[in-house]
């Protein structure tokens, strides 16, 4: 789902500027990405939490390089052909040591100690390095993600006069674009272990969906788009990369405005060789439940289409979600089409449960998603049985199949009734970046209730009454597990039950105090004791939360609660 507030403006985007893409010579061969078997799809894991942040700390580093290497082994196992280090740091990697008419060097120009910039330069790449070699050796291609377009302040500092435009870079002309194709020619000559480039192009502090003329205009992003697609693309097809080497074009749900399908394949087809492009499965983000994307019936083998496993919107791994027969099906439409790739998110941006480390969770979603790219028509019942049987002790094997079966469409009563999320990417709300917690927990409230919920008063009571009554039913799930099951998994179990309950009414909460503001706001009527119910059940459950489960608290947001009491103006309550 895309955030409330966010404009969904990709719309003709994978037109992708396609006169701008025919402008450079594409490479002269296709990536080699060896075909799967012509049963199965090539899988992929995507890696969203280890050197996602850069940091020049060696112990950091290693126990990131380590996770990455584990995470591999047991890709390779699955029969993975490619991970996805999806990193925030392509600049930090970047030391800008090269010239550029008028300036110079850029590097020496812009930062006041460029030894010390090269020498965590070298300390990433390093590690990158490390991850590479091992994903090499077994048989695994390394993808790194880039935020394009994107620069230093002290490398923009310096660019800055010299520009066309003081407007948003991504509108400027040749000198800007000369300045990022020398960029990626470094990256390349720095790293020419990394298989490829994963490309997000409007999450970049210079997103090219928000560009604005010298006027202060927006500007059309798709021939923006275009020609930033096709500078990464000839980048990666330069005899100095080693290449040519892939570009995985991350689109995500924000293709939702493009005209049909049909169109959507036709551009896909018209991009340099050497391009993909990647989507979600579902209508938006991977939020349980969410009806599928309408771009599955027009795949092809050049989209990879992206699913999560750990559920960064179904309660982090500490309660499973299990998506096999969702999965299942989707495989079967996007196979049907005529897709041939998938990918599988294995983390977000947490190192909490990790993917592998919680033995009961939800790394059935990998296994079986492995198993239906090895076989799209397999039966996913009889996957999860398989797991079930490797994993649990025979006395609690029909309890757990039944556990898991319904362990979906308990979380999304917790988290997501109807395919809405209504928590803050499974967390309490909290404010971000220039909005203020208000304003995003209204406009969270106004998106639900476009949606048709959350409209009255007695709708927040029938969510609280649904949210108790989703964790009694879960929790008689667990204990049906009964004692073969390893006691320390029933206590964990119950635990993570009990940090997405918290969520679920919390975030509940937060919601109602925004309604009431709202109802305030517009001159009608204010239930005071309902008001002061919500902020009574906040600050009770700061106290009650914040000691039975610390770890969870902090890590979902629980310190974010009580100040939305006086962010909606009830604080006298």
């Amino acid at each position: 789902m895309a955030e409330p507030g966010r404009a969904v403006v990709l719309a003709p985007v994978l037109a992708i500027g396609l006169a701008a893409c025919a402008a450079l010579p594409p490479p002269a061969t296709a990536p080699p990405t060896p075909p799967p078997p012509a049963s199965s799809l090539d899988l992929a894991f995507v890696d969203h939490h280890h050197l996602r942040q850069l940091e020049p700390d060696p112990e950091r580093l290693a126990r990131h390089v380590s996770a990455i290497r584990a995470n591999i082994d047991r890709g390779a196992d699955l029969g993975i052909g490619s991970y996805v280090v999806f990193s925030r740091g392509f600049e930090d990697v970047q030391t800008y040591d090269f010239a550029i008419e008028p300036i110079g060097n850029v590097g020496a120009a812009a930062f006041p100690d460029p030894a010390a910039r090269a020498a965590d330069a070298a300390l990433y790449l390093g590690a990158l390095r490390d991850v590479a070699t091992h994903a090499h050796a077994r048989g695994v291609r390394l993808i790194f993600h880039t935020n394009q377009l994107s620069f230093p302040d002290e490398v923009l500092a310096v660019l800055r006069p010299h520009m066309a435009t003081a407007a948003a870079p991504c509108v400027d002309g040749p000198f800007l674009w000369s300045v990022y194709r020398a960029k990626l020619a470094a990256f390349w000559r720095a790293a020419p272990f990394v298989d490829g480039l994963q490309l997000t192009a409007d999450e970049a502090d210079m997103s090219v969906t928000e560009c604005v003329d010298a006027d202060g205009r927006p500007v059309d992003p798709d021939a923006i788009l275009g020609r930033l697609v096709a500078e990464t693309a000839g980048s990666a097809g330069t005899p100095g990369a080693g290449a040519p080497k892939e570009v995985q074009v991350r689109a995500w749900g924000r293709l939702a405005d493009l005209a049909g399908g049909a169109a959507f394949a036709a551009a896909v087809d018209r991009l340099p060789p050497n391009v993909v492009v990647s989507i979600k499965h579902t209508e938006g983000d991977f939020v349980p439940l969410a009806p599928a994307s309408h771009l599955l019936d027009h795949v092809g083998p050049r989209v990879v289409v992206e699913f999560d496993a750990w559920g960064e919107y179904a309660g982090w791994n500490a309660f499973p979600a299990y998506l096999g027969d969702v999965f299942a099906a989707r495989i079967r439409r996007l196979v049907a089409a005529g897709g041939r790739r998938v990918a599988v998110r294995i983390n977000w941006n947490s190192s909490a449960n990790p993917i592998f480390g919680v033995p009961y969770g939800n790394a059935v979603n990998v296994a079986v998603l492995a198993g239906l790219a090895k076989d799209p028509e397999a039966d996913p019942d009889a996957l999860l049985r398989a797991w079930i049987g490797e994993t649990y002790p025979a006395p609690s094997r029909e309890a757990a199949f039944a556990l898991y079966k319904a362990s979906a469409s308990l979380v999304a009563r917790l988290f997501s009734p109807e395919g809405v999320d209504l928590t803050d990417h499974g967390r309490a709300f909290r404010g971000r970046q220039s909005r203020d917690q208000r304003e995003r927990i209204a406009g969270m409230l106004a998106y639900v209730q476009s949606h048709g919920g959350l409209t009255t008063q007695e709708a927040f009571e029938a969510r609280r009454r649904s949210i108790d009554q989703a964790r009694r039913d879960a929790s008689a799930r667990v204990a049906a597990l009964g004692d073969a099951a390893p006691a320390a998994w029933r206590t964990d179990l119950a635990r993570g039950l009990q940090s997405l309950w918290r969520v679920a009414r919390t975030t509940t909460d937060q919601l109602e105090l925004a309604y009431w503001h709202g109802e305030r706001s517009a001159g009608r009527p204010v239930d005071s004791a309902a008001v002061s119910a919500a902020v009574r059940r906040i600050r009770d459950a700061v106290a009650e939360w914040s000691v039975e489960d610390p770890e969870a608290f902090d890590r979902l947001n629980g310190a974010e609660l009580l100040p939305t009491i006086a962010a909606f103006g009830f604080e006298t309550l």
